[in-house]
């Protein structure tokens, strides 16, 4: 079966998890775009003048998690939303809580981290719905299944 083109990204879900063990993860309902920076592999350069090469040589050294930034149409009533046990609460709180990001993906991509959320900007123009743009901060490792 040959490669697909690519994978439509509709359908991509995002997860608030508790801080029970185990770990009962929430959908994040209207979640508009979501935006993985991606993690960045610090390095250091390690050239010294007998490597004997004009090049770098450089090793790899630290990983960042970094950032993703998820647009939401904002209900701020709603669980994972609001200021009582969701992301408004998370910020507030200065929390750290496990996320679940997952792909459509045949088969499913799936890529959970601890997280918190260190922007929380709210939105509300006149002709149309509350709106975030979160940025949540991955502290930690990454894990992809």
């Amino acid at each position: 079966m040959p490669t697909p083109a690519g994978v439509p990204a509709y359908g991509s879900k995002l997860y608030l998890g508790d801080l029970g063990s185990p770990t009962i993860f929430s959908l994040i309902p209207n979640v508009l775009d979501i935006n993985f920076g991606g993690f960045k592999v610090e390095n250091v350069d390690v050239t010294s003048h007998s490597t004997g090469t004009p090049w770098r040589q450089k090793l790899p050294t630290l990983v960042d998690g970094g950032d993703i930034t998820v647009d939401i149409a904002l209900v701020p009533g709603e669980p994972t939303h609001g200021a009582t046990s969701g992301l408004i609460y998370i910020a507030t709180n200065r929390q750290v809580r496990p996320f679940k990001l997952e792909f459509q993906s045949s088969p499913v991509q799936t890529i959970t981290f601890n997280a918190f959320v260190s922007q929380i900007p709210i939105t509300a123009p006149i002709a149309d719905v509350l709106k975030t743009s979160i940025t949540i901060t991955v502290p930690g490792e990454i894990v992809f299944a």
